[in-house]
């Protein structure tokens, strides 16, 4: 258990420094930033942050799951099939964003079908 324990600390620890600090020291970053000083590109820091976000996303998916698709929608889609474990996690998920955030992204990655 406490193996286990360290296990999830590391990676959210990861996770957290490669979203927090990563793309400080990334020479695309910095060229991006100046752009932006300039006016020339229109993504905000907060765009850039939310697509690092979701690259380690799919990140830790590919790694619990073996996809390329997000928690967020590996979650939908096993909660739609009628997985017990997924369906307390889609609501822990739901919780923290949206209503309905991982039907959402499991129907914007086409792994499941929309409901009409």
């Amino acid at each position: 258990m406490n193996t286990l324990k360290w296990a999830v600390v590391a990676t959210i620890s990861s996770m957290l420094f490669g979203v927090l600090f990563l793309p400080a020291l990334t020479g695309q970053t910095i060229y991006r930033l100046a752009a932006m000083a300039r006016g020339r590109n229109k993504p905000t820091l907060w765009y850039l942050f939310k697509q690092i976000a979701v690259a380690v996303d799919v990140a830790a998916g590919s790694v619990l799951y073996g996809s390329r698709h997000t928690i967020s929608a590996k979650t939908g889609q096993l909660a739609a099939q009628g997985s017990k474990w997924h369906a307390t996690q889609e609501r822990l998920i739901d919780a923290m964003f949206y209503s309905g955030h991982c039907r959402m992204a499991a129907t914007k990655e086409n792994l499941i079908k929309e409901n009409i």
